[in-house]
């Protein structure tokens, strides 16, 4: 039986073969940051987002220049 960590890969370097970037969502908590780790692996461009941000806002700007 596949583990859920090779259903993920293999999902993964399939979207890989098809697009060259990904875009994700990134909060700075642990789990976005895992997921960018995991789709850097994967993909030549990865583009994160920050679903709120206020421009200028130091503790905004300050995880984005950190991730």
């Amino acid at each position: 039986m596949k583990s859920v960590y090779q259903s993920t890969f293999r999902k993964l370097e399939d979207l890989a073969a098809i697009h060259r970037r990904v875009l994700v969502g990134f909060s700075g908590g642990k789990d976005s940051l895992a997921v960018l780790d995991l789709c850097a692996k994967f993909f030549p461009e990865v583009v994160a987002f920050f679903k709120f941000t206020v421009p200028g806002l130091e503790l905004c700007e300050a995880k984005i220049r950190w991730a």
